[in-house]
């Protein structure tokens, strides 16, 4: 039966790795900064953004978690349609989180402020789900700071599982803020040919950070493990989306559910990690483990990081 089982998956038109995926083929997709990552162009812009990032999620049935800051959606004359932005999500069967109210970086402001934005950062959201009879369970930290020391650090984390929060750790990301910025520029500056270079650069530079964290990963584990994967909602993957899931999807790939790919073991190790920087997940557990990390992630390269220096 096992070796019949890859045959009957072809025969009915489905490959056996996204059926039966096992540890490290599987990836869960979350997106932050609901609703809008990057410059603020409006209702209308905005649903663009969400259509597209829908569209794409639809199509290649992906699920997928959206991350809110609540603050975004109060703007005058437009509040029930950014607030329909996040039903969307839901009627599409997707999950909502909680990414605070403003975005605030933890390190800065302290704990209690930044437990106030927690709070400040669900209401809608959870009467969204509500409505749905299902809770506000997730949480993602801003700019995946989790605090500059220990004590920081536990407190936090004693405030989210006092409200019932998953705090969901991130180990592939891929600078798309940063890529969607200098994208916006060459659009003001009406220059296409330079706007596809960098879509089209989005793209490699996704199988760029996949083959260093997927190093890192068998550096740490021994393996690759199943991922979470960090996105913003922007433009740029409003128009994308489609060919970085078709590159997750042929690197071997199966979409999972967040709750899916936590089940890892390596999920299970412990995050000592307490400092100033945003570290992915991966990082955390390899300077735990007194690993080396490989150094710093991969940059872009250097003609696109002297675009635009201000940004």
């Amino acid at each position: 039966m096992r070796l019949l089982l890859p045959i009957l998956l072809l025969a009915a038109g489905l490959p056996a790795a996204a059926q039966q995926p096992g540890a490290g083929q599987r990836l869960a997709i979350t997106i932050d900064d609901l609703p809008v990552n990057g410059p603020d162009t409006g209702l209308a812009g905005l649903r663009r953004i969400n259509d597209g990032i829908l569209s794409a999620l639809r199509d290649a049935k992906v699920p997928a978690v959206g991350f809110v800051n609540e603050e975004k959606l109060y703007h005058e004359g437009e509040v029930d349609g950014r607030i329909a932005l996040l039903e969307a999500w839901l009627a599409a069967g997707l999950e909502l989180g909680n990414h605070t109210w403003s975005h605030p970086d933890f390190n800065r402001v302290g704990l209690a402020a930044y437990e106030e934005e927690i709070v400040r950062g669900e209401s809608v959201t959870r009467l969204l789900l509500a409505k749905r009879q299902k809770p506000l369970r997730l949480f993602r930290h801003t700019f995946l700071r989790t605090g500059k020391t220990l004590e920081d650090k536990a407190g936090l984390e004693a405030y989210l599982t006092g409200r019932g929060y998953l705090a969901v750790p991130v180990t592939i990301e891929n600078d798309d803020w940063w890529l969607n910025s200098k994208y916006l520029k060459a659009r003001e500056a009406g220059d296409t040919a330079l706007m596809t270079r960098i879509a089209d650069e989005y793209i490699v530079h996704w199988s760029r950070m996949f083959d260093w964290y997927e190093a890192l990963a068998a550096r740490v584990f021994g393996r690759n493990i199943d991922h979470v994967i960090l996105m913003h909602q922007n433009v740029l993957n409003a128009e994308r989306l489609p060919e970085v899931l078709a590159l997750m999807a042929k690197r071997g790939y199966a979409f999972a559910t967040v709750d899916a790919v936590l089940k890892d073991p390596a999920y299970g190790h412990e995050d000592r990690y307490a400092g100033p920087w945003g570290k992915s997940w991966l990082q955390r557990w390899a300077l735990a483990r007194g690993i080396d990390t490989l150094g710093k992630e991969p940059d872009p390269p250097d003609w696109f990081v002297k675009l635009y220096p201000a940004n």
